[in-house]
Order: structure tokens, then C-alpha cells, then sequence
């Protein structure tokens, strides 16, 4: 989408925060990345498109990272996260959350969330090749594909994965997950799933 407002001198408090309902954050960049931003004009800092609801930082430091998820937590229904190098990642506050893109991140060894994640439609976790566990997904009925390509830290697939009626789609690939539940043969005739492993 259009970037037209680069915000200068950024400060938290001069973003419509109650308007966003998309943020995507772009941690270090790699070299493709790099020469598709000086394509785009773009340069480190906080941009948001004519509309005022999507919210793009680029090269920010942690602590505008942290505030943004905290100011924008009741609206975000789309968090992308690209090369952000975090270790850590609590999504308790997104209890709207529909989509959730985290790319190329081999920091992340842990995603939580104490609260249900019930809108959530998608999860995209490629290549984040230290994650060692999911979110809880116990109550995210709407959960229509699961990504996780290259997650190859990943132990093993949460049994609560068992019981999400509208999953289509499931990408196991290079995982190196030490043992294939035996129910997952059985979910993907039940509801056409259609795996990749």
C-alpha cells in the first residue's frame, strides 16, 4: 500500500494510534531488501499510508516497537514482523489479531499469548529457525493455514492443533520435528487438509 507520510522526529504520541489496525516492522534488512527500499524512497524510520491504519517502521529501535504493539493493541488485526531479531514475542495484548506474518527471524525462540487468540484466520512463521514453541491456539477456531517452513528448532506440534476445525492448511516443511503426531494422517482426511511435510 502507498506510504505517503514519513513521520519525522518520531514520537509514540504523534501517531493516530486508534486508527491502526496494521503494523508491519522491518528489523535489519538484508541486501534484496535493502536496494527494494532505495527503490522506494524509503529510509529508516515510521511511515503510515493516506488512510491512517497501516503503520510501517522500518530500522526502529526496540522500545517503538514495544509501544506500538502496546498503543495499537485493542484495533491490530495484522502484525508483520521481518528480520526484528527479538528473542521474545508476547501477543497477550492482540486480542483482535487475525494475521500474524513473522519472517527470517532467527532470534525468536518463543511466541506467547496468555489470552485467546480467537479472530486469528493465519499464522506465517518462515524461517524462524530458533522458535521452539507456538502460541497457545487452544481457542483460535477461525485458524484457516499454518506456516511454519523452516522452523527447524521446533520440537513438536501442540496437540491442540488436533482440534482446529477450519485448518486448510498446514506447512511442516523443514521442521525436523522429531516425531509426526500420529493423529495428523487422520485430521487431514477429516477435513481436507492438506499438508506439507
Amino acid at each position: 500500500e502507498n506510504l505517503q507520510q514519513k513521520i519525522a522526529g518520531i514520537s509514540v504520541d504523534q501517531i493516530p494510534w486508534s486508527s491502526i489496525h496494521t503494523l508491519c516492522i522491518l528489523g535489519k534488512a538484508d541486501d534484496s531488501c535493502n536496494r527494494a527500499l532505495e527503490t522506494a524512497h524509503l529510509e529508516s524510520g515510521v511511515y503510515i499510508n493516506h488512510n491512517g491504519n497501516w503503520l510501517f517502521l522500518i530500522h526502529m529501535e526496540s522500545a517503538i516497537f514495544q509501544a506500538s504493539m502496546d498503543r495499537c493493541r485493542n484495533l491490530l488485526q495484522t502484525l508483520m514482523l521481518y528480520n526484528t531479531n527479538l528473542p521474545y514475542l508476547d501477543i497477550s495484548c492482540l486480542k483482535n489479531l487475525r494475521y500474524l506474518n513473522i519472517a527470517n527471524d532467527s532470534s525468536l525462540s518463543t511466541i506467547s499469548s496468555c489470552l485467546p487468540l480467537k479472530y486469528l484466520t493465519e499464522i506465517n512463521l518462515t524461517r524462524c529457525s530458533n522458535l521452539t514453541q507456538l502460541p497457545s491456539l487452544n481457542d483460535s477456531t477461525e485458524l484457516i493455514k499454518i506456516n511454519l517452513f523452516g522452523c527447524s528448532n521446533l520440537q513438536e506440534l501442540p496437540d491442540e492443533v488436533r482440534s482446529l476445525d477450519s485448518l486448510m492448511e498446514l506447512n511442516l516443511s523443514f521442521t525436523h520435528l522429531h516425531n509426526l503426531p500420529d493423529w495428523l494422517p487422520e485430521i487431514a482426511e477429516a477435513f481436507s487438509l492438506s499438508p506439507v511435510w
